[in-house]
């Protein structure tokens, strides 16, 4: 019993296994942040800073619990198999993918695994010819955490707010009368 609930678990963590495997490997450079630290960092911070946006995004820092980076550069140490299996893998466990983007070289995933209206796992995977990055965060943070940091982000944003309406009438005050 207790081995079948190691295999279970394991399998429920795809990114950890895909972290374990490749991070010893020559060319592969790592990083791994635990949740306190990131829980301790973003409070010393939040106490320094006055501005709205980044205390909302602090305040979601807390909500980390760890953090893994993994870089492969002239990607010589990790197969593409690998990612594959990772990826196929990190589907069946129940990730989604929040942002997809490809061209001729390079593929950039943003995946995820919602559970209860929060984001308990959030897997970045960017792989060209070249280079792999793969960064991984578990964590607590709730949909609307993130709704309300981009309302935030769209009210400090720079645009002019203009209706279209308006915008015909200036048009067509400056086009001049034909004869």
């Amino acid at each position: 019993m207790i081995f079948w609930n190691a295999i279970s678990a394991s399998a429920q963590q795809p990114a950890k296994q895909f972290y374990q495997q490749h991070k010893q490997l020559p060319g592969v450079k790592n990083f791994k942040v635990p949740g306190w630290f990131m829980w301790l960092g973003t409070g010393i911070l939040n106490e320094s800073t006055q501005d709205r946006a980044t205390k909302s995004l602090l305040k979601m820092g807390r909500k980390v619990q760890r953090m893994r980076l993994l870089v492969s550069e002239q990607n010589t140490a990790i197969p593409s198999a690998s990612v594959q299996n990772f990826v196929a893998e990190s589907y069946q466990n129940g990730y989604e993918d929040l942002i997809f983007v490809r061209d001729s070289t390079t593929t950039m995933s943003i995946m995820g695994r919602i559970k209860k209206d929060k984001f308990k796992n959030i897997t970045i995977l960017v792989n060209n010819e070249k280079d792999l990055l793969f960064f991984d965060l578990k964590s607590n943070i709730r949909v609307k955490d993130i709704q309300q940091l981009i309302t935030l982000a769209i009210q400090d944003f720079p645009v002019k707010n203009q209706s279209r309406k308006a915008k015909k009438e200036k048009r067509k005050k400056t086009q001049s009368p034909q004869a």
